[in-house]
């Protein structure tokens, strides 16, 4: 009975707190509204005072400077005139900016710019009188004249522009009167509003709980377990709440050791799925990697020959230069065609004849190059640009400081029904034993090398060990100032 009372208590004091704060945000809301509108008609009475103190200070210095220059003639003092000129444009200009902060007023501008006419006139009229120049002083008088006519029309235009703009109208405290229902209603709706917002509240904090508890009570199973109150307790301290969470902790325990059977199941069942996805990872980054190394092939020899091509045509015009732009052209649509792609060997060959074409241009009769293929790989399958850098290898490390008889050969045949032998022969300067150990060191350790500086050898003998499955044998001789020997044996394979 006690926890009964207190419940009948809580219950009371939301409804009673409900009403209390209703009226008061009510009232809150209300006056602040009204504070708005009435601080609105202050400011635009402000507003009229100004323009009117202004629009009075204007008329009245106008007549009295027109009551000045007709007194001119008699030698009045001229220094109040000059005065009065820098009163009447602050003034007209203060008067243009006043009307013009809500919208446009064509009229104060016209205003302030016909008195700077005037006052032009009235300075001519002056020079005139002082000059004795009696026929221009009276032209100059009518025109005076016909100006202020010009003025007072001005200034009876902007006297309407105020009128019409800061006189409150009796269709203006119509609105405002609209107004004022308009915020009765805005009140009203707050008021339900906020007694919704309030029996929502008390509809959370005991009857919804009640309600839930009941439910969780009865429906909670481990197949239906997604019917348990986890993850909703309720943090307000009181007896409706301390039995709906007690509730729910041991729900949440329950529902905790069942997942974790099911998650344990479902690890081992994962555990045996990755084992077998492992096999495949393998051969997956294996692709992953060809295709990696053979996407970095690095631009410096197509722009070193973009360059020279540059210069010969800069210097001459034969047909030397045109052999050598439909050489690179071949190379060049050959690299981006075929980027990252697996190629024939016969198209691996004639890439290799594009660019010796360019490299015979470049260093005339130094070299000779000398390529044979055997006609049964011609449809052998080979990464893209492997042949190339080869070559390139013997020329920039081998034959490019000959002046003569420097020699380059590429041999390419079929050495079984399964393997075809590639071998790239320079009769340079070579190697010594020293180099050439720590030359192969490197090649045969590149398959851990994640960076290279461009596509050299240990780019090359990676992107074939990792096409052909590790099936490559690589060997490199060389001799100082005698030869440098590449032979490389790779499986035959057409489909």
């Amino acid at each position: 009975m006690k926890n009964g009372h207190k419940l009948q208590k809580r219950t009371l004091f939301f409804q009673v707190l409900m009403i209390v704060v209703i009226i008061f945000i009510s009232i809150v809301l209300f006056n602040s509204i009204q504070d708005i509108f009435r601080e609105r008609i202050y400011r635009e009475s402000q507003k009229l005072m100004q323009v009117s103190s202004c629009f009075n200070d204007i008329s009245l210095k106008l007549q009295k400077m027109q009551d000045n220059w007709k007194a001119m003639v008699e030698n009045t003092d001229e220094t109040e005139v000059h005065t009065d000129i820098e009163s009447i444009l602050k003034y007209a200009e203060q008067l243009s900016i006043y009307l013009n902060e809500k919208k446009y007023n064509r009229s104060s501008i016209d205003l302030y710019y016909t008195i700077e006419t005037y006052i032009e006139e009235l300075g001519e009229l002056e020079a005139a009188i002082r000059g004795s120049d009696f026929s221009k002083v009276a032209i100059k008088t009518v025109a005076c004249t016909q100006n202020y006519e010009f003025v007072q029309e001005r200034l009876n235009q902007v006297y309407k522009d105020i009128q019409k703009q800061y006189t409150v109208s009796g269709e203006q405290m119509n609105t405002y009167e609209k107004w004022q229902d308009y915020i009765k209603l805005s009140s009203l709706f707050v008021v339900v509003l906020m007694g919704g917002v309030l029996l929502i509240i008390l509809n959370r904090t005991i009857i919804y709980p009640v309600d839930q508890l009941s439910k969780s009570a009865a429906e909670f199973t481990l197949e239906n377990r997604n019917t348990r109150t986890v993850g909703e307790r309720i943090k307000v301290k009181n007896e409706i709440s301390i039995l709906y969470n007690q509730i729910a902790q041991m729900q949440e325990r329950i529902c905790n050791q069942y997942e974790q059977l099911l998650q344990k199941a479902e690890l081992e069942k994962k555990l045996h799925e990755d084992e077998i996805k492992m096999i495949e990872n393998e051969k997956w980054l294996k692709e992953a990697q060809l295709r990696n190394l053979q996407a970095r092939i690095n631009p410096h020899f197509l722009f070193n020959s973009i360059n020279l091509i540059s210069k010969m045509a800069y210097m001459e015009n034969a047909d030397q230069t045109s052999k050598m732009l439909e050489s690179f052209g071949e190379f060049l649509r050959y690299n981006l065609d075929n980027f990252g792609k697996i190629v024939f060997m016969e198209k691996e060959i004639e890439n290799i004849k594009d660019y010796t074409e360019i490299q015979k241009i470049r260093f005339g009769k130094r070299i000779d190059f000398i390529i044979h293929e055997d006609k049964e790989t011609a449809k052998a399958k080979i990464p893209c640009l492997i042949l190339q850098p080869l070559v390139e290898n013997s020329i920039v490390h081998g034959v490019s400081m000959y002046l003569e008889q420097a020699i380059v050969s590429v041999d390419v045949r079929k050495i079984s029904d399964t393997q075809i032998k590639i071998v790239i022969l320079d009769n340079g300067v070579g190697m010594s034993s020293e180099k050439l150990e720590e030359v192969r060191n490197k090649i045969f350790e590149s398959v851990n090398i994640q960076e290279q500086d461009s596509i050299g050898l240990a780019n090359v003998f990676k992107r074939l060990r990792l096409f052909f499955d590790d099936e490559v044998q690589i060997d490199i001789d060389s001799e100082e100032e005698k030869f440098t020997k590449i032979q490389i044996v790779i499986p035959l394979i057409k489909k």
